[in-house]
This record gives structure tokens, C-alpha cells and sequence, in this order.
């Protein structure tokens, strides 16, 4: 064995638990970067799978009027087409146990086909005769008999089985979650026979497998239809979102774990910047005999080395159980579809290979400190040539013991806390983030200022609308239209959700950022003005399928509906339509008039959907739940490594003082003396990490919450008392525990052997 091997060994024995301890940070910080690039490859295999097995309709063609299979068989037969459904889609209300809800009735010709858009049969079985049907997976309703009420007719269906259909995979989940869904409608799907013989219409919607064709050639195809809109597969909710969702955890969760990876460099720098510093005079002796210093430097790479590949293995495996953990999380969320996992080595080596650059850097800036010394420099090193006294009138011996122990070396203790001080900010950080965001939310449901939220089954005259809606019960009924479309503006495009209404004022209160709630022009939410880069004063087109319209950016608000875009009737009615709505919000005069007021409008043939406010507030609440536990998981886990980061350094510190321990057991004190000055030492290094941790668990918040607002939803950030008390108290508490180590370690140690090795 060479003798750079030795020394490298020899150095491996003497730092074991310190070594261990970076290798520990090392493998979270691994695990989480693989696991993000990991997961979003596993995301994306599994949902092309899943479309690919359920044959995802290549194109869906929605028509304004209903048709008979004959027109439109005649309009198809120019196209290449492999197979083809036609469909009737209503919407109407459904009564399930006296209460009626929005539904959206489905009429399908075969519930039993496979060549396109395949049902996967999760419960019961499929329906066979008139009177029955289905319903898809995540509604709100999903068995029983149901009491349909179609374009006025009421049609009664008993329900046989719930489904899965790749057209509706985010049912279940509500508008803003990680991955956003339809808020868990009522989806019915009965014979399509049935259906047309209730309502009086014709198909109004056809699937289509096709071989090949543009899509101008295509539109062309289908002049002679009244077509509403045409979604490709690639532009279906269910394909972007199934995108979205797997490029999330590739930026979110790679980003989080550079903080790691940062704290694992920092606690490796400070073991091997001790370990070089107190081995200055050996490498001075090595060097003088004539060593090449490259030789020395090697053997202390080679710890760096060992503690890349014991983290490196250990990370590997924990960032293949982390993905496969998120990905099932992820994938249930998406309708539940079967994981696939690719074989893919390049996540773990990309995360490998950035690990290691940390850990090289990290390992060779301090022997490089050292080795660019003169042999003379290096010989005469003399350790704790500047320590910090200071004893009260009265303070303990062993609590003056502990605190010149920590500032024994200032320029290190300060390092020290330094690095602590971050891993605990870093832990703060999503304590900061879970109290703002529990806030905000809470203030964001708390904004709504109506009662009532009534949606209709097709758009209304605003002015009957309002005398319809209206009566001795009601104290403001406020019409509104809601539209989803593209926002640009120089050269930018992004999605958007617009809501106008003559009495925008009075609906809902703001949080204005910049600008003024000026409703002749576009007020919008911060999120999206950031993304098309515009304020106050800036031109922003709206384009809602053919139509669009060009308005002047007049605020922008926090919103956690981060696409939305607010404005007044008069400046939207060339896309919406002088005088007409889509809904009515109410205000009621009462709280205690709203199971009434629900009761007296839910039968009107208007009405497509009624939502108190209560509900609303749940399906934001329900978001803040989800979130919790992801804040939780981060905290626990930056807990975790404040920990080693605060125990690797007292190690470090303490494994330096073996003669100093024998020379107090010598002198007759008491082992309990030993203990207490070890724990005024942690104590003490956890306070005042604690309390620097504040500002970095601001800074990580912040930063922290530019991630997530990529991936989750946007939260102000905001710095209570009440957080900054929880980052220290929390911080202290966690980080004062490094000290059972090395409390531990002296109780093993012999003091004879000590004192005759080191007195020699």
C-alpha cells in the first residue's frame, strides 16, 4: 500500500463520524436532485404510456349546434380517419340525496370501445340498457340514482360504474393545485340515444384517430361544420398538464437541492479546513523530507473521495425510493395511472457528477490554503494562537470552559455558526413559508365578497338576469362572464383567465401591488404580469378564440389564481357581448337566508351551477392542506442535516481537545464537569446559529418561494415574530443535541493512553 494511502486511511479512522456525517448531507442533497430529474422523466413515461394505452383522440372537434350522424359522417369522409366517436355533451344539474349540483352529461354511442378514447373500468361495471350510465372518477357524486335535469327535460339514471377517461384525468383536482383540475365535477356518461331523445339535440362533439394532415387541411375539411373549437391531442388539458406537472419537479425540486448541496460543501470545508490546519506541522515534516506535495494533497482528496462515493451510494438510493415515492404521490393526483419507471442512469449521473465538483472543491481549498505555505511557515503552525477568555463573577467553571471552548478559535467559531446558521435558516425557511402561506390563503378565501356564485347554462341578458336572480332575500346580484384564452404582449404569450363584470369592485377586495383597481383597463394578477413583463400603463392583448381585444395594464394584485385578468363588462363586450353574462354573484342580505336562497334558484333552467362561498373557501383550503405537507417534508428533512452540519462541527472542535479532556479528568474533577461544559458549548453554538438563521430563513423563504411559485402558487413573503421565535426556538432545540456525541466520545476515551501519546 502507498504511503499516500496510508495517511489517508490513518486520517479516515481518526474522523470517522465527522466524514459520515458529510456523507450524509451529501446523499440528501444527491437524492434530491436525482429524484427531480428522475421523476420528471418517470412522469412523462408513464403519461405517454397511459395516453398511448388508452388511445387519447387525436383530435377533438366541438361543434356550436348539434348535427346528425349523417352530416357529419359526410364532413368526415375526406379525412383519414382510423376511428371516430360522436358525442352529445349537455350541461345540466343533477339531484343526488335532495341536493342539486352543476353536472356535465355525456351521451357516448359504446362504452365499451378501445380502438379510441378507452374507459378504464375502476368500480361496478359499464352500462347496458337506456336508463343507466357512468360517471367518471373524481366527482363529488359517484353512485346511486341519479335526477337529471337536461335543457329542462328531467331524466332519471341509475349508475352503474365509475371510470377513468384520459379526457377528464384531472377531475378530481381543484383550479390552482400543483396540477390543476375541474374542481371534481359530476361527470355523467350515459347512451347517447338517451340523451338526444332528452335534450332534443344532435351530436355536438367528435373524436377522431386520424393518420395524418395539417391542421389547416383538416379546418378545411370541416367548414361545412358550425365548429366551435379544435383541440389536438397535444394541446389537450390532459397532455399539457401531464407536461406541466413533470417539467415542475424537473425546476423545483433539482433547485431546492443546490441548497443542499451548498450545506453539504460548507460542512465538508469546515472538517477538512480543521483537519489540514492542525496537520499543518506533519505536512510541514512531510514536505521537509522531501514529500511532493502533490503526494500530500492526494491523500486528503482521498477522504474527500471516500465521503463522495459513501454519500454518492447511499444518495443513489435514496433518490430512487424519493421517486418513486413523489412519482406515486404525483401519478395518483394524475387520475391514478400506472407508474412506469425508464431505465435512465443520467439523472444520478448529472446529480453525481454536480455532487462531486462541490465535494472536490470543497476538499482541495483547504489543502491548498496550507500547501502554498514555505516548509518554515508550515513547521512553526502554532494551533489556538487567539482564544477568547471571559468568566464572570458568577459563572461556573465548566460554563467558562464551554464558552472558551466555542470562540477558542474566532475566525472558525464564526464559520462555524455561520454554516449552522444557514442549515437552520434553510429548516426556517419553510416554517416562514407555511406561516405566510396559511395567511395568505386564509386572506385570499377570505376576499370573496358575495354569498353565492350561480353559473349559467349558456349566456344571459345582464338586466334580466340581475331581476331574475333578485328578491326580497338578496341584497346585490352582480353579473359576471369568465373566459379562458391568451395574454401577449411583446412578443410573450401566456394563458389566461379573464373575469369581467360591470361590478367587479364589489366582489371580491385586492391586494394591490402596483398600479390602481381600475377597471377600464386590465388588472392583473402578479404572477402573470411578471411573465409577459408588463405594469401599470403597459398594452396587453387578450385573445379569447377569434376574437380579441387590446387593454391597458392599470394594476397588478397578489392573486392566487396567478393567470387572471380582471376588468369591467364595457371594455370586454367585443369578445363577450354588449350586455350578457355568464353567471350572477349574490350578496344575500343574511348568512342565515342561504340554504333558502340556494333551494328557491337551484330548479331554474338558467342555472347550471350553484357554489356558496363556503365551498369556494374549502377548495382553497384544500390546496393549503396539500401544501402543508409538503412545507413539513422540507422541514423535517432541513432539520435532519442541521443537525449533522451542528454535530459535524463540535466533533471536529472537540476530536482537538483529547489532552485537554484527560488533563481535567486528571486533575480530579468530576466527569459530570466535562459534560456541562460540552453542553454550554453546543448550547451555546445552537443560540446564536439560531439567531443568524433568522435573516437566511427570510433570504431561503423568499427564494423558496420563487420556486414553488413556478410549481405550486404564489405566496407573499412575510416575516412575523411569531416565525422568527419558531426558527430559533426550533434551531436551538435541534442543534444543542450535537453535543451527545461527543459527550459519548469522552466517556470512551482512556486518559492514561491520552496523556502518554501525547506527552511523549
Amino acid at each position: 500500500m502507498s504511503l499516500t494511502s496510508k495517511m489517508m486511511l490513518r486520517r479516515l479512522r481518526g474522523r470517522k463520524l465527522s466524514l459520515a456525517l458529510s456523507s450524509f448531507i451529501i446523499a440528501w442533497a444527491l437524492a434530491m436532485m436525482a429524484a427531480g430529474l428522475y421523476s420528471s422523466e418517470v412522469i412523462e413515461t408513464s403519461a405517454s404510456s397511459y395516453l398511448d394505452d388508452s388511445r387519447m383522440p387525436y383530435l377533438l372537434v366541438s361543434l356550436y349546434e348539434g348535427r346528425s350522424p349523417e352530416e357529419i359522417g359526410s364532413a368526415l369522409a375526406s379525412l383519414p380517419v382510423q376511428a371516430s366517436d360522436l358525442r352529445l355533451k349537455e350541461t345540466g344539474q343533477v339531484l343526488v340525496n335532495g341536493s342539486w349540483s352543476q353536472a356535465t352529461i355525456i351521451g357516448i354511442s359504446d362504452p365499451a370501445r378501445t380502438d379510441i378514447s378507452r374507459l378504464t373500468l375502476l368500480e361496478g361495471r359499464l352500462f347496458t340498457t337506456p336508463s343507466e350510465g357512468v360517471v367518471i372518477a373524481g366527482g363529488k357524486v359517484t353512485g346511486g340514482t341519479f335526477q337529471l335535469l337536461v335543457n329542462g327535460t328531467s331524466l332519471s339514471v341509475d349508475i352503474t360504474g365509475v371510470v377513468r377517461s384520459p379526457e377528464y384525468l384531472f377531475n378530481e383536482l381543484q383550479a390552482g393545485a400543483i396540477i390543476s383540475g375541474s374542481g371534481g365535477e359530476t361527470i355523467v356518461m350515459v347512451p347517447l340515444s338517451t340523451l338526444m331523445s332528452a335534450s332534443g339535440h344532435g351530436a355536438n362533439e367528435v373524436a377522431l384517430m386520424l393518420d395524418s394532415g395539417s391542421r389547416e387541411v383538416i379546418a378545411a375539411s370541416l367548414a361545412s361544420l358550425p365548429v366551435s373549437s379544435m383541440t389536438f391531442s397535444e394541446d389537450h388539458p390532459t397532455t399539457v398538464l401531464m407536461d406541466m406537472g413533470a417539467s415542475k419537479m424537473a425546476v423545483m425540486l433539482p433547485s431546492i437541492s443546490l441548497v443542499f448541496v451548498l450545506i453539504g460543501g460548507v460542512s465538508i470545508f469546515i472538517t477538512m479546513y480543521r483537519m489540514v490546519v492542525s496537520d499543518s506541522r506533519n505536512m510541514g515534516v512531510l514536505m521537509s523530507l522531501g514529500m511532493e506535495r502533490w503526494r500530500i494533497a492526494a491523500s486528503y482528496l482521498g477522504m474527500g473521495a471516500v465521503t463522495l462515493l459513501a454519500g454518492g451510494a447511499l444518495g443513489i438510493l435514496l433518490g430512487y425510493g424519493f421517486t418513486v415515492a413523489m412519482v406515486s404521490m404525483a401519478l395518483q393526483m394524475m387520475g391514478g395511472i400506472p407508474v412506469v419507471l425508464p431505465f435512465s442512469p443520467a439523472p444520478f449521473l448529472i446529480s453525481m457528477l454536480m455532487t462531486a465538483l462541490v465535494v472536490l472543491a470543497a476538499s482541495l481549498l483547504p489543502v491548498a490554503l496550507v500547501l502554498r505555505q514555505d516548509i518554515r511557515t508550515a513547521l512553526s503552525y502554532v494551533p489556538r494562537s487567539h482564544i477568547w477568555t471571559w468568566r464572570g463573577p458568577s459563572t461556573s467553571l465548566s460554563t467558562s470552559l464551554g464558552i472558551r471552548n466555542l470562540f477558542r478559535d474566532p475566525k472558525r467559531a464564526v464559520a462555524v455558526m455561520m454554516a449552522v446558521g444557514l442549515t437552520v435558516g434553510a429548516a426556517g425557511s419553510w416554517l416562514v413559508l407555511l406561516d405566510s402561506s396559511t395567511s395568505y390563503i386564509y386572506g385570499q378565501s377570505s376576499s370573496y365578497l358575495w354569498d353565492v356564485s350561480i353559473s349559467f347554462t349558456s349566456l344571459r341578458d345582464q338586466g334580466e338576469a340581475v331581476e331574475r336572480f333578485s328578491n326580497e332575500q338578496v341584497e346585490k346580484a352582480m353579473p359576471y362572464t369568465k373566459l379562458s384564452g391568451l395574454a401577449s404582449s411583446g412578443g410573450r404569450t401566456t394563458g389566461v383567465v379573464m373575469t369581467a363584470s360591470p361590478e367587479m369592485a364589489s366582489i371580491r377586495s385586492f391586494d394591490v401591488r402596483q398600479g390602481s383597481l381600475d377597471f377600464s383597463g386590465a388588472v392583473m394578477a402578479k404572477r402573470l404580469a411578471g411573465e409577459l413583463g408588463v405594469g401599470p400603463g403597459s398594452m396587453v392583448g387578450l385573445t379569447f378564440g377569434g376574437r380579441s381585444i387590446e387593454l391597458m395594464v392599470t394594476g397588478v394584485v397578489d392573486d392566487l389564481q396567478t393567470n387572471a385578468v380582471y376588468t369591467s363588462n364595457r371594455q370586454a363586450s367585443s369578445v363577450i357581448g354588449e350586455d350578457v353574462c355568464q353567471g350572477m354573484f349574490v350578496s344575500l342580505r343574511s348568512s342565515d337566508q342561504l340554504t333558502s336562497y340556494i333551494s328557491s334558484i337551484n330548479t331554474d333552467p338558467w342555472v347550471a351551477g350553484v357554489q356558496p362561498k363556503e365551498d369556494a373557501a374549502g377548495s382553497v383550503h384544500d390546496l393549503l392542506a396539500s401544501a402543508i405537507s409538503l412545507f413539513y417534508g422540507f422541514f423535517v428533512l432541513n432539520l435532519l442535516i442541521a443537525l449533522a452540519v451542528a454535530t459535524s462541527a463540535v466533533v471536529v472542535s472537540t476530536s482537538e481537545r483529547d489532552l485537554e479532556f484527560s488533563a481535567v479528568s486528571s486533575l480530579g474533577l468530576p466527569r459530570s464537569f466535562t459534560v456541562r461544559s460540552l453542553l454550554v458549548e453546543a448550547a451555546l453554538l445552537g443560540l446564536i446559529s439560531s439567531l443568524l438563521a433568522v435573516p437566511f430563513a427570510y433570504l431561503l423563504a423568499q427564494v423558496f418561494a420563487g420556486l414553488m411559485e413556478e410549481a405550486v402558487f404564489y405566496i407573499p413573503v412575510v416575516m412575523t415574530v411569531a416565525a422568527a421565535l419558531s426558527v430559533i426556538l426550533v434551531g436551538w432545540a435541534f442543534t444543542t443535541p450535537s453535543a451527545i456525541w461527543p459527550i459519548r466520545w469522552t466517556r470512551k476515551m482512556d486518559m492514561a493512553s491520552t496523556l502518554r501519546e501525547r506527552l511523549q
